[in-house]
């Protein structure tokens, strides 16, 4: 079946080159024309078409975020309503006021964990730390002729 459409493709091309070409200039013409105004009208209703999907999903995308954003929101508030729920039954009464001095001291040990933050000192000048860094690999070195030995 393959090989009969390759053979009908290639003798209908052949057959259409052969037309065209002792063809008068005339019909050249008019056979652009014609053939110009039937690709300009597939392109419009391609067009058309295109255009009609794009808005159709467009509204299918709204619908969708309006209904989405709805039930998000129903699903956070009931989250919230029974979390609040929950902590009352779950916390016995006074809980705040017991626990507020423990609060405030946690509150004072981040402030003073935040307030011990390692410093590094930019001070040493590039010639410091490269002698400092040249010393390190003497040592290095004397320790692993050492460890050979």
């Amino acid at each position: 079946m393959a090989k009969r459409l390759l053979t009908t493709l290639v003798l209908g091309g052949a057959a259409a080159a052969t037309g065209w070409h002792f063809m008068n200039s005339e019909k050249k013409a008019a056979v652009k024309a014609q053939t110009r105004k039937y690709v300009d009208n597939a392109l419009d209703v391609t067009t058309d078409y295109v255009l009609e999907v794009l808005d159709i999903t467009d509204g299918l995308i709204a619908d969708y975020s309006d209904r989405f954003g709805g039930r998000f929101m129903a699903v956070k508030e009931q989250a919230q309503a029974q979390s609040e729920k929950l902590a009352k039954a779950v916390m016995p009464k006074g809980f705040d006021e017991k626990t507020a001095d423990l609060r405030d001291e946690l509150k004072a040990a981040k402030e003073v964990e935040k307030a011990d933050d390692i410093v590094i000192d930019q001070t040493a000048t590039a010639e410091e730390t490269n002698e400092e860094a040249g010393d390190a690999s003497v040592d290095n070195k004397d320790a692993s002729l050492s460890s050979e030995k």
